[in-house]
């Protein structure tokens, strides 16, 4: 049995695949299901009968930030500033279908604290997981006096 590595990105195994590959003058077509579920390889059948063993393997950007996938659930890390995590904040989550979810956090944030928001990570049947943020919180540089400390939280406010 032959192996090939298939490089996809979340978006694309969130949608589902669809590809003609050819490998070694073999044309073998390659289907995976939307939120496919581990183990990320699947066997196929080429047209001239050659067994193949497709693995498929997540590219480790993508443009909507998604770092991970828990099953279902899809986990996205933000970095927001150490102003915003003790006062709140209102962000923009870039999400994979091109839209963007409106979250306002109205209580202090500590480092890897989590929200998960239910019903949008991925689907599958009648199954759909939540979309996890977790937050890391940007520290300053550089020690600062406390006066300009106070100045900025009360030019936030």
């Amino acid at each position: 049995m032959k192996t090939i590595e298939l490089q996809l990105s979340l978006e694309r195994v969130v949608e589902g695949v669809e590809q003609l590959l050819e490998a070694d003058g073999d044309a073998i077509l390659v289907r995976l299901l939307p939120a496919h579920k581990p183990p990320f390889y699947q066997d196929y059948i080429g047209t001239s009968g050659a067994r193949y063993r497709i693995y498929f393997r997540l590219l480790p950007h993508s443009r909507y930030s998604i770092s991970s996938r828990n099953s279902l659930d899809l986990v996205r890390t933000e970095q927001i500033t150490l102003v915003e995590a003790c006062g709140g904040c209102r962000l923009s989550i870039p999400y994979l279908d091109g839209s963007t979810l409106p979250i306002t956090i109205e209580k202090v944030i500590n480092y890897n604290d989590i929200i998960r928001i239910k019903g949008k990570g991925l689907q599958r049947g009648k199954e759909r997981g939540d979309l996890v943020v977790r937050f890391v919180v940007k520290m300053p540089n550089k020690l600062v006096e406390k006066e300009k400390l106070i100045g900025i939280f009360d030019s936030y406010y």
